[in-house]
């Protein structure tokens, strides 16, 4: 399912401002359940569906539009029976519900990961002083979060190449609470494939 996510203004995309990204969670959660109502609706399908079996010569473009269109409000179960319409209503908005939450505990991530400062050869000594300093088991390291301009910083400049591969790796394997959700976005993907008639999610158009 292909949903359009809202692009608000700053705060950045790396802010660790809980209101913000509160918030920022509840609106892509509004919006994407008035998507899928949108693209329930009976008389937006009849429209839609009229104007496909017209078979009219359009432009490419037109015709790339209809398209997707079309796709789009068969992939919302209009053209199923009301009961089955209603069950994949109730798995897209579970689905949707889940893609946020696995999306706002990347936005909370404020976890890192601890070097030497002999670690991070050719990183700015303006940043390495603006990191935060370890005690006790991480004594005389500092932190790298995994934040955009950490990593951004981190994997172009550092001249370790284990550093970057340290860094890359923990960054790719960060917030662990995501592991389930994302297990569970794969059973409601499925579920939804199926409720459309097709076999698995990769097998839809």
């Amino acid at each position: 399912m292909t949903l359009t996510k809202l692009s608000p203004s700053p705060p950045p995309m790396f802010t660790q401002d809980k209101d913000y990204i509160a918030s920022r969670t509840k609106a892509e959660g509004r919006y994407a359940d008035l998507e899928i109502e949108t693209k329930v609706h009976e008389g937006l399908f009849s429209l839609i569906n009229a104007v496909v079996e017209k078979h009219e010569d359009l432009g490419a473009e037109d015709r790339r539009l209809l398209e997707r269109y079309h796709r789009d409000v068969i992939r919302h179960g209009l053209g199923l029976e009301n009961q089955q319409r209603k069950e994949l209503e109730i798995t897209q908005k579970r689905l949707v519900r889940q893609i946020n939450e696995y999306e706002k505990n990347l936005r909370e991530d404020n976890d890192g990961i601890w070097f030497l400062a002999e670690d991070l050869t050719s990183v700015s000594e303006g940043m390495i002083a603006g990191l935060k300093r370890g005690a006790d088991v991480n004594e005389g390291k500092v932190q790298l979060t995994f934040s955009f301009p950490d990593r951004f910083t981190t994997l172009k400049y550092a001249k370790n190449s284990e550093t970057r591969r340290h860094y890359y790796i923990a960054f790719e394997n960060r917030c662990s609470a995501n592991v389930a959700i994302f297990k569970e976005i794969l059973v409601l993907r499925q579920e939804a494939a199926q409720l459309l008639g097709y076999d698995t999610r990769t097998s839809m158009p």
